[in-house]
């Protein structure tokens, strides 16, 4: 049996200013085998060979955008935690406003078309009152005692009703009849 033998690199030597460079470098670059960790925080061995090509890359004095370049020309936009704006990478930027303006259209749309189907009071005020004006005359018609002022009741409520002018059978049921279509209409609109 073979043992795996430590990944023995030779060590980089970097002055202060190039090893802040290098702390803030190893936080902006993704380890490609762990994802979400940091080239820093990584022990993966290829994380291991990506941080001495970057201590020797700024050893020799590349730039941070070459060394940012070479990384993304080699392994792609995902090794970069802040990936460049381009047209690869417009989704990524753009999408979660598109989704967040998309949604809002959407819940603007549904809420307009649920206020479109809703029935106007207007309609629904001439039917109920239609229908509960016939209901307490043809009770009180029928012998039963028409309900008495109601204390608990605001005041005007049963006096409305029972100002409803008298109305036969057959004109109720033409009235019934207009504010059912009028409530037919209003929702196919």
């Amino acid at each position: 049996m073979s043992q795996a033998i430590p990944n023995q690199l030779p060590p980089v030597t970097l002055d202060e200013a190039q090893q802040q460079r290098l702390r803030k470098l190893y936080a902006e670059i993704r380890c490609l085998v762990c994802q979400n960790q940091s080239l820093a925080d990584s022990a993966a061995d290829l994380a291991v060979d990506l941080r001495h090509e970057v201590q020797s890359q700024i050893a020799k004095g590349s730039s941070d955008e070459q060394i940012k370049r070479w990384l993304v020309e080699r392994y792609g936009d995902f090794v970069l935690y802040k990936p460049q704006m381009q047209a690869s990478t417009a989704i990524l930027w753009a999408g979660p406003f598109v989704s967040l303006a998309l949604g809002g259209l959407i819940w603007k749309l549904v809420q307009r078309r649920r206020s479109i189907n809703r029935v106007p009071n207007s309609a629904l005020s001439a039917a109920s009152e239609l229908s509960v004006g016939g209901n307490l005359r043809g009770a009180s018609a029928a012998g039963t005692a028409a309900p008495s002022a109601d204390r608990s009741k605001p005041e005007g409520f049963g006096h409305r009703v029972s100002q409803a002018p008298e109305v036969s059978n057959a004109e109720r049921a033409n009235q019934l009849r207009r504010a059912k279509q009028l409530l037919l209409s209003d929702d196919d609109q």
